[in-house]
């Protein structure tokens, strides 16, 4: 017996030095190679020197890569932290498992990638997208490996939406897709809230309810258009192109496109269409945040109430780029006067996007003139503001989302006092994977308020 434990010890203690051994190997690697190149290259770029291609990111297990482990717990300090790839200031190759890819950061790598962005294509990722978080079946998936239909910009079918939450899926889709699924919004936020397990292939038995809940909100929308094409007739299109039973022309329009179209059946479209009408929620969280500024400051809104009366009648290989590292860089963004970083950009600012005119004065750099009205503008950050994207597939419905934002704000401002409570005036952004990166950042808590309508008088004073 004991020699069989002094047996099993020896084998234990073998395989211990063979493990430590492997990882000085390993890291002696990274030490003495990966990284000193990497860092060479760097500074060649810096001098000015050709480099032909981007070097790969060093990592020190070469069947992992650079796996982003801390991204898991905090998604958004990873991608900030000065280390990782993300923060690389010029091109770099990214080992990711079996597959690469290339990042690009900085105002001037962006904007040449956007002059070139004919030559890109994006399917990868709404195949990815559609499969993993809105359950397009494979045979339809297929499709996106044949598209050859080339990089030119495609027309999309105007959305005439003009109301935010139920207005929204009412003037989007028609009236119906409410009534005959009550519940569908708050499945559809429950969908919202479980974006991530979809996306991570987390297995249906692993999370039932995430699972059922997409079932639910897939289901809605194949019932609200089986009941459209039903009923539909050509008579019952509207001056504007829109009817009861689709609502818009866009859905409409796109069942007669898919059933074209290899693979595509009834519930393929209904995927299809739902990803469409998800996307809505970037609307509603943008607003949501920017009414929060607006009634946290209360001389900014005073000063838009009286613009916003102003204009009220009497009586809308694969290469990635974080838009979080772009909009958080201070080299590209105000501050503050003489960029002493008097507002940091992890805080809302009104006046980030407003520039002064130059000062009426004689001789060579001249001064702004603060005294002077300033304009909105988002000139000289070209490569830094990428809210919808760029080139031919920048978002189809980023006029629809800004008028949306503006409409709404207009409104609330207008005709609502809200009062944030104390506690709701210092709620953050949810940094974690079930607040951060699948589109606007949700906030981290409730925001407790009061609220109550302004009267007439209130309006006109």
């Amino acid at each position: 017996m004991l020699v069989e434990r002094l047996s099993l010890l020896l084998e234990t203690s073998h395989l211990g030095a063979v493990l430590l051994f492997l990882v000085a190997v390993l890291w002696l690697r990274y030490v003495l190679g990966n990284k000193p190149r990497f860092v060479a290259q760097c500074k060649n770029h810096d001098k000015g020197k050709i480099v032909e291609a981007p070097l790969t990111f060093p990592y020190i297990v070469p069947l992992l890569g650079s796996v982003p482990i801390s991204y898991l717990w905090n998604p958004k300090g990873y991608v900030l932290n000065s280390n990782n790839f993300f923060q690389s200031p010029h091109p770099v190759r990214v080992k990711f498992l079996t597959k690469d890819f290339y990042v690009l950061r900085g105002p001037e790598n962006i904007k040449a990638l956007f002059k070139k962005s004919w030559t890109c294509t994006s399917i990868p990722f709404s195949k990815f997208a559609l499969q993993y978080a809105f359950g397009l079946p494979t045979k339809a998936s297929v499709l996106y490996d044949k598209d050859d239909s080339g990089y030119d910009h495609v027309p999309h079918a105007d959305i005439v939406v003009n109301e935010a939450a139920v207005s929204i899926f009412n003037a989007l889709c028609g009236p119906y897709l409410l009534k005959l699924n009550p519940n569908f919004l708050q499945d559809y936020w429950d969908f919202d809230r479980n974006l991530q397990t979809y996306l991570q292939g987390i297995p249906w038995f692993l999370a039932p309810r995430a699972y059922a809940v997409r079932h639910r909100v897939l289901r809605a929308v194949q019932d609200w258009q089986q009941h459209a094409r039903d009923r539909f007739k050509e008579s019952d299109i509207g001056d504007d192109g829109d009817d009861p039973f689709w609502g818009t022309s866009f859905f409409r329009e796109r069942q007669k496109m898919f059933l074209e179209m290899d693979g595509f059946d009834y519930t393929a479209i209904a995927s299809e269409d739902f990803g469409a009408i998800w996307a809505m929620r970037n609307v509603i969280t943008a607003t949501s945040w920017t009414l929060f500024d607006i009634y946290r400051d209360p001389e900014l809104l005073a000063s838009l109430r009286a613009e916003v009366d102003g204009c009220v009648l009497k009586g809308t290989k694969v290469i990635v780029t974080s838009t979080t590292v772009a909009h958080m860089d201070s080299k590209a963004w105000d501050t503050g006067l003489n960029n002493i970083n008097e507002h940091p950009l992890d805080q809302f600012w009104v006046g980030r996007f407003l520039k002064y005119p130059l000062a009426n004065t004689e001789g060579y750099g001249k001064p702004l003139d603060y005294t002077s009205s300033p304009t909105f503008s988002t000139k000289d950050l070209e490569g830094s503001w990428i809210p919808y994207g760029r080139g031919p597939r920048q978002c189809p419905g980023r006029h629809f989302a800004k008028r949306q934002i503006l409409l709404t704000t207009a409104l609330m401002i207008r005709l609502f006092d809200c009062e944030i409570l104390k506690g709701g005036k210092d709620v953050k952004e949810n940094l974690t994977l079930h607040g951060f990166g699948g589109g606007m950042s949700q906030p981290a808590g409730k925001v407790p308020m009061r609220m109550r309508r302004r009267n007439t008088a209130d309006m006109a004073a």
